[in-house]
């Protein structure tokens, strides 16, 4: 059995959002919105195994006195 914990930090992300309004007042005025948002990405893993030899091919052993 495994388990494994991964940590790839902490980002933050930022764009611009469209209102989808006309501008309405004067010059300069912006229908896009400055939006960022802020991450912190882990992973949290466990993993099983199972592992057997089929051994089908070979003779079988045999006692010889």
């Amino acid at each position: 059995m495994e388990y494994r914990y991964s940590d790839y930090g902490r980002f933050t992300d930022g764009g611009l959002f469209s209102t989808g309004f006309a501008p309405t007042t004067g010059p300069g005025f912006s229908d896009f919105v400055n939006v960022s948002a802020s991450h912190h990405l882990t992973e949290n893993q466990v993993q099983a195994r199972v592992s057997y030899k089929f051994d089908w091919f070979t003779a079988p052993v045999v006692a010889k006195y």
